[in-house]
């Protein structure tokens, strides 16, 4: 029997592996406790809906968003996207609800996003200003560049309650060419003001109201799809004569709708409860006794504005490789487009455009092959990982598995639904072969 000095000695760094795996498998779980946010990715496990997290390019904040791709999806097609913002002190998972993706989806054909906004609650920005950092705001125009690179997107539209009507209000303000629509539903604009319309003095969002009013004065409004509701009942300080504000400077705008609803309080007129209590459909965003027209003015508008896919913005610089990609990689498995400003498809000088592969394929023109980001999923790019692909960090864990990143299937700080069991297990055996190795190493001592 080996005396106690001995046993420790040689025995010491084995039992610290054990000890360490389960917190490694923890870590590196998608949903676990090592997130950048305490409710990270609830409900990320439903069928097929994903959960893409990233790392800001302006500011290195982190951030996630669910994300849901509509039944028979042709990603040949051009296709509308519909991002949500929650309320202020809800949690991340009520970006999460399957009823929203499932109902919003199908009946307009459209991908479906959740994006919470970031900060401790979190919230994007910050309370007193609703999207008022300015890190939040380029990322989520980043967003959209990103997706119209990769996918075929028609339309962008932002929907919210409350707070989040207030952020769909201010994203429209900020990017006006990138969204074609902004439906609020009891937006926070002049919440709390002292004086109310039209300076809003003291207002929690005064600077995100103030570019509100100033784009419907602006015209840059008129031919988007903006909605308005408030309840009657709201005791809110501030928000229903802020609303009736944006009324009148939005009147006659053929694509505006603004309502007052009788003997309700403040409430989110776009999603299930309010459809269930009134009209028995458990859906989001459908034509109910406040917006009787919406499911209507939504197709029309979608009709009336058919156009080909957008394409990022000019100038626009695509991710020079995964560590720069919003998207992860099971949203990129459905990607129908490569779009860089300097070609489509991967072509042009130099090699594939950043983010590599169109869907699947490695990049096919340019020095090198794939282009920095590298080949499609599962593939090793140039001196890197493909999206999925084992990079530079893939070979370090020992019995990591092909496809993950080394010790934990990262993904360069984004995580995926179904990625995050190899991963873990990669670096479980990662730490197993580091203990076996001094365990010998003491031995030969």
């Amino acid at each position: 029997m080996l005396p106690p000095m001995k046993f420790a000695r040689f025995f010491g760094p084995l039992l610290a592996v054990l000890l360490l795996a389960p917190a490694a498998r923890a870590a590196e779980d998608c949903c676990g406790s090592n997130t950048f946010f305490l409710n990270d990715c609830p409900g990320a496990n439903q069928a097929e809906l994903w959960c893409s997290r990233f790392r800001s390019k302006f500011d290195g904040a982190s951030d996630f968003f669910f994300i849901k791709f509509p039944p028979g999806y042709d990603k040949n097609r051009p296709t509308p996207v519909f991002i949500f913002y929650r309320a202020y002190g809800q949690s991340g998972g009520a970006l999460s609800d399957p009823r929203m993706f499932e109902s919003v989806g199908a009946r307009y054909g459209a991908i479906v996003i959740g994006h919470p906004q970031r900060c401790e609650e979190p919230c994007m920005g910050n309370r007193n200003d609703a999207l008022s950092s300015a890190g939040a705001q380029n990322d989520v125009n980043e967003l959209v560049n990103q997706l119209t690179s990769r996918f075929n997107v028609s339309h962008v539209f932002v929907v919210g309650a409350s707070m989040g009507g207030v952020v769909a209000y201010r994203l429209q303000a900020q990017f006006p060419t990138r969204f074609s629509g902004a439906l609020g539903s009891v937006a926070a604009i002049c919440m709390n003001s002292d004086s109310g319309p039209p300076d809003c003095a003291g207002s929690f969002y005064q600077q995100a109201t103030m570019l509100t009013y100033g784009a419907a004065q602006s015209g840059a409004w008129d031919d988007k799809l903006i909605y308005s509701l408030i309840g009657q009942l709201d005791e809110t300080t501030g928000i229903n004569p802020g609303n009736r504000h944006l009324w009148t400077l939005m009147m006659g705008k053929p694509w505006f709708y603004g309502a007052e609803v009788t003997g309700h309080e403040h409430e989110n007129f776009y999603f299930d409860d309010y459809n269930v209590a009134t009209t028995n459909m458990t859906e989001w965003l459908i034509s109910n006794p406040a917006a009787p027209n919406l499911e209507m003015d939504i197709k029309r508008y979608l009709m009336m504005h058919d156009r080909g896919a957008m394409d990022p913005e000019a100038g626009w610089t695509a991710p020079a490789d995964a560590m720069g990609s919003y998207l992860s990689d099971k949203v990129l498995t459905f990607s129908g487009r490569n779009v860089t400003m300097g070609g489509t498809g991967g072509a042009g000088a130099g090699g594939a455009g950043a983010g590599g592969s169109g869907t699947g394929g490695a990049g096919t023109a340019g020095a090198g092959g794939a282009g920095a980001g590298g080949a499609g999923a599962g593939g090793a790019g140039a001196g890197g990982a493909g999206r999925g692909g084992a990079g530079s960090a893939g070979s370090a864990g020992a019995g990591a598995s092909a496809g993950n990143a080394g010790s934990g299937g990262t993904d360069q700080g984004k995580k995926d639904p179904g990625g995050c069991a190899t991963g873990s297990a990669g670096g479980t055996s990662a730490l197993w072969a580091m203990g076996l190795a001094l365990l010998l190493l003491r031995r030969r001592r």
